[in-house]
């Protein structure tokens, strides 16, 4: 009989998206987990994470659906000490349609929390969705939409907040004609308003579509960079850096690649002093390696530009990158087909000032199958680097855990750490950030509960 009530106990907690201490027990090294869910045969997916300035909360963002809706956008506040819930905030927008979140962050006194996404349109298609929260209650205090010249798709696909001036940014593809192709399209906010200071549009070949990926502002507030993939007439990485307060164009940078090779770039940063923007992607066709580069923030020239291609000569993708807190390393870091164990993680160091590989790790998961990282992050605090993903687990060939790993400036790694929910299925870490106050860093991402999927967000010990 007590077997029977802690079950249904646990049950219900998941249901009600509450956690229990108890529930923690496949996750014994973290500091503290929470879980969000909406019910049976709901739909939630954590995909985004950030921290205060101050270190002192962690806000999750990403979809949420209960069982016969659409996807909402649900962003939740943690206090970052013990994890305890602070606020919640679910948006729904005006077409009541999918709504998905792709970018967050805090402007820099950490009083506003900013999330970014696609909305979903009242005839069908979706809208550029900006949303600015009150970081304290959660409170929204703004939301901008934007619904572009054809009707169609304009999806956020990244999020930045000026460092100095009070403006935030975001970008992604728009699609400007009748046949669905898409271009850049950049906005620049008000921070307070909401009201619109500019927007631009980067064209690639014509009837060609043009996806950008990710976006960084310079730490003096001046510049703002724009990265991804465009065609012209076959996919490379474009850079296009704006003025930040004007939004005039000072130049495009187009990597190109020999035909049949494309590539395309997924992570922008800018060094501490703003001399050099750090850009990383993929390269080539069939089985793509790593592209890693360093541009002149004067011209977009290329100082320094590196190849990685993997033993086993297989698909090796660029995910997500970040540049150490002082400035003197680049990571880049992406799924890596090894020798007879899958996809493994592999996490490369750079020396940012050349562009000379330090080393290069790779991690296969207990069960030497597939295993994905999702999401890097430096630590200001400690000076390691974190990637977390999904890991392959031993046992069922659907069952797959969180797995984070921590690793020392030199590549030695430091520990590593699985979630399981202990129910056959994928959990996912698809986020990972360190807190700028504490040796402290947090993951979230896709748990599973019974009959459906949730939030599960954990601190770990840096």
């Amino acid at each position: 009989m007590r077997t029977a009530g802690r079950a249904l106990l646990t049950l219900l907690l998941i249901v009600t998206g509450l956690s229990s201490s108890a529930d923690a027990s496949s996750s014994r090294q973290a500091l503290w987990i929470q879980k969000y869910g909406t019910g049976l045969y709901g739909t939630n997916i954590a995909y985004h994470l950030a921290v205060s300035p101050d270190g002192r909360r962690a806000y999750v963002t990403g979809e949420s659906q209960k069982y016969g809706g659409s996807p909402d956008i649900v962003t939740i506040a943690y206090e970052a000490d013990a994890g305890s819930q602070l606020w919640l905030s679910r948006y729904d927008g005006p077409g009541h349609a999918i709504d998905f979140p792709t970018a967050i962050g805090t402007s820099p006194d950490g009083t506003t929390l900013y999330v970014a996404g696609w909305v979903g349109s009242v005839g069908g298609g979706s809208d550029f969705g900006t949303i600015a929260y009150d970081s304290a209650t959660g409170g929204e205090l703004w939301t901008r939409l934007f619904n572009g010249p054809a009707g169609s798709f304009d999806n956020v696909s990244a999020l930045a907040v000026n460092p100095i001036k009070p403006i935030v940014y975001v970008t992604g593809p728009s699609v400007t004609d009748g046949l669905g192709n898409s271009d850049y399209l950049t906005f620049a906010y008000d921070a307070a308003t909401g009201d619109i200071l500019w927007q631009r549009y980067l064209h690639g070949a014509p009837v060609t579509d043009d996806f950008p990926t990710d976006i960084a502002v310079t730490h003096d507030g001046s510049t703002v960079y724009v990265t991804g993939a465009s065609r012209k007439p076959e996919y490379e990485c474009a850079t296009v850096a704006y003025d930040a307060t004007t939004g005039h164009s000072e130049w495009v940078k187009r990597i190109h690649s020999r035909y049949p090779e494309t590539n395309g770039c997924v992570d922008v940063d800018v060094a501490p002093d703003d001399s050099r923007v750090y850009l990383a992607g993929g390269i080539g066709a069939d089985n793509p390696d790593f592209l890693t580069l360093a541009l002149s923030p004067a011209d977009g020239s290329v100082e320094w530009r590196r190849r990685w291609d993997a033993p086993a000569h297989g698909e090796d993708l660029a995910e997500d990158a970040d540049l150490s807190a002082d400035g003197t390393t680049f990571y880049t870091m992406g799924p890596s087909v090894g020798q007879g164990t899958g996809e493994d993680y592999a996490l490369l160091a750079y020396d940012a000032a050349t562009g000379g590989k330090r080393w290069a790790v790779r991690y296969d998961g207990p069960a030497s199958g597939d295993d994905r990282p999702m999401g890097v992050a430096t630590s200001s605090v400690t000076g390691s680097v974190y990637v977390t993903g999904v890991a392959k687990a031993v046992g069922d060939q659907y069952d797959y855990d969180y797995g984070t790993i921590a690793y020392a400036p030199s590549g030695k790694r430091l520990w590593v750490r699985h979630y399981s929910s202990r129910i056959d299925g994928e959990d996912i870490g698809y986020s990972v950030a360190a807190s700028p106050s504490e040796p402290v860093v947090y993951v979230t991402g896709r748990g599973n509960a019974p009959y459906q999927w949730i939030y599960v967000t954990l601190a770990y010990a840096a």
